[in-house]
């Protein structure tokens, strides 16, 4: 299967080297023009800047992108000031149906060089040059190219602002070394998208994402010291004056009753006081209480800026760990994942920062330095009443630290955190990812040459009901599910992994033939539209858009069943009433003989991937009836 693909793909590669290449000739011209334009003005200037000359070349090349899609210079100029804004690839969507919807080189070129226009003219409008070496650099190197251009629909400026900030405070020979890293990065955080939230940040899950009968982890107590909150600091008062503990007062119905007497003798309204009849409620006063006798930290350690996040994983990267030489089941090897050789789509979940403390703890206990468990990715499960037993314990430690997660437990929103925490920590790609009524993870991998992502700790169901953090940002209209705007559906991780393998270009050729089909006008969607999708979905069939949407051009559920035939031909036998169940069957079953597997972890994705598209765009076609 992969070798048609890889053979399909090939000529797709041929295709983008020629695109390239026709984009350079563009570039040279301009080049050229920029460096005659730049003699003529230090002749007829007096004192020009440096500044001024960067702006020249940055609006010099925004016109050559114009001309080459079709625009005018005067146009360029225009947009360039913000004074005009593109309708869209018009010239690009006019070779497209010269060529009979395919992705032609010629058409290929044409849209890169719409992209870098919107790009560069955003930047103008707000007054955002570009360095010119920055910009010789995105432009000779084709991957650099597509990602900073034209890896999202549409283009985003934020995307370059951020490479050219990123490559300023960590320096050339960084960006060099681990390019795809910043690149990855770069469109991490980017600010467009189908939600304006940075993803780098920790989400709180939705409550579809909680286990039955437990509600979202509450953030910790927001305590002002200076003028905390009156039942917090009655509270550390009676523990004060009585020598109780958090936990005594916790567990022993007395000491509860003392308490509440405690605090309306302080004047604490009665209604509030019987709230804490409820062991969250008395759970939050006592932490805040410790945190005012100083049993607690007030506030955790700050996530690490992303500059010097970057540098951590270099810096864990390219160390030599100290494993210890004991017989235990956790890793011995190291890296763990190639981040140096991984295409830069498969390192975007390293783009979000950690806590600094709790990533060194996490290499530290790697290492062996902190008990005999060195990768600690589960448990301990807890049920939040016992949970709170071990959290009213006074440490130096934040309730939210990775070291005090471990000891302390939780249900499913910490036990998939302590794993991302832990995989990241170490160089691992691992997003957050929901199912009903449970939080669980994805992670990436890299085994037997091939690249591929797994669904982790699915105690919920399959691919079919798992929603993942996508952080591209723009699945707004994929198959309905419990999905958060910042998810998209598990098969979207599950055929980025395989699609990899098959070649980051043609991946990518994916996503511009969804961005193009989406540009087109709706008369144009059936005919040219059609071709471009299936052509694209042919040379790289792992991009899920490419299905839904060739399923929503069918006219009836028959028209389109050849989408679900072409689809089930890569998982004989499949059952799609229960996907995935039986990979996870077969894997316990083996773990339980102790036999080697009989299937490779990137050929168990490839058939999750096929079996959940194929059950979504059935009920797409089913629709249609």
């Amino acid at each position: 299967m992969n070798t048609k693909h890889t053979h399909i793909a090939r000529r797709f590669g041929i295709a983008r080297r020629v695109g390239v290449a026709l984009a350079l000739v563009i570039l040279i011209g301009c080049a050229k023009w920029v460096i005659a334009f730049g003699a003529t003005d230090s002749a007829s200037s007096n004192g020009s800047s440096a500044s001024d000359d960067t702006a020249a070349k940055s609006v010099s090349v925004a016109k050559s992108a114009s001309a080459a899609n079709g625009g005018s210079a005067n146009d360029s100029a225009a947009a360039s000031k913000g004074t005009a804004a593109s309708a869209g690839p018009t010239a690009t969507l006019d070779l497209l149906r010269k060529s009979g919807g395919m992705l032609t080189p010629e058409v290929r070129s044409s849209y890169l060089a719409w992209c870098k226009q919107e790009v560069l003219s955003q930047l103008q409008s707000v007054k955002r040059t570009v360095p010119p070496e920055v910009l010789h650099e995105v432009e000779t190197d084709p991957t650099l190219t597509d990602a900073i251009f034209g890896s999202v629909y549409p283009p985003d400026r934020t995307i370059l602002e951020n490479y050219i900030d990123m490559r300023a405070k960590l320096g050339a020979s960084f960006t060099q070394k681990y390019r795809a890293l910043v690149t990855a990065a770069a469109v991490v955080h980017r600010k467009g998208g189908v939600t304006n939230r940075n993803l780098a940040d920790e989400e709180m899950p939705d409550a579809e994402d909680t286990e039955v009968g437990a509600s979202p982890p509450e953030p910790e107590p927001d305590i002002n010291l200076d003028a905390p909150d009156p039942e917090m600091q009655a509270a550390a008062d009676f523990m004060k004056s009585t020598g109780s503990t958090a936990l005594q007062i916790y567990e022993q119905p007395d000491k509860q009753q003392q308490l509440f007497d405690y605090l309306k003798s302080k004047g604490i309204d009665d209604k509030r006081v019987a709230k804490l009849e409820q062991f969250k409620a008395l759970g939050r006063v006592l932490k805040g209480a410790m945190i005012i006798l100083g049993q607690r930290p007030g506030k955790r350690e700050p996530y690490a800026d992303i500059i010097t996040w970057l540098k951590y994983l270099a810096t864990v990267y390219e160390s030599k760990p100290n494993i210890p030489p004991v017989a235990d089941r956790d890793p011995k090897h190291w890296p763990l994942f190639p981040m140096d050789k991984a295409p830069w789509p498969m390192l975007m979940p390293l783009a979000r920062p950690m806590v600094m403390s709790d990533a060194h703890y996490i290499y530290e206990k790697f290492e062996g330095q902190h008990g005999h468990d060195r990768y600690h990715t589960y448990g301990p499960y807890r049920k939040e009443d016992a949970e709170l037993r071990y959290e009213l314990q006074p440490s130096t430690l934040p309730w939210k630290a990775w070291a005090d997660r471990i000891i302390h437990g939780g249900v499913c929103t910490t036990m998939s955190g302590i794993s991302i925490d832990t995989h990241r920590a170490l160089c691992e790609p691992a997003v957050p990812a929901g199912q009903p009524h449970h939080s669980n993870l994805v992670s990436y991998h890299f085994a037997d040459d091939k690249w591929s992502a797994h669904i982790d700790q699915a105690f919920a169901g399959g691919p079919p009901v798992t929603h993942v953090l996508w952080l591209f940002k723009d699945v707004a209209d994929g198959p309905a599910r419990l999905t958060k705007k910042s998810h998209a559906g598990a098969e979207y991780h599950l055929g980025l992994g395989a699609g990899m393998n098959v070649g980051l270009a043609s991946y990518i050729d994916t996503r511009i033939a969804a961005a193009l089909f989406r540009a087109l006008p709706l008369e144009d969607k059936g005919t040219t539209g059609v071709k471009l999708l299936t052509a694209a979905k042919n040379a790289n069939p792992f991009n899920p858009d490419l299905w839904y949407l060739l399923s929503q051009q069918a006219n009836s559920a028959a028209d389109g069943q050849w989408l679900v035939s072409a689809l089930l031909s890569h998982a004989p036998n499949a059952d799609l009433s229960g996907v995935g169940k039986e990979q996870k069957k077969e894997e316990k079953e083996r773990k339980r003989k102790k036999e080697e597997p009989k299937t490779t972890p990137s050929e168990i994705a490839e058939r999750e991937y096929w079996e959940t598209v194929a059950k979504f765009v059935s009920r797409l076609l089913e629709a249609k009836q």
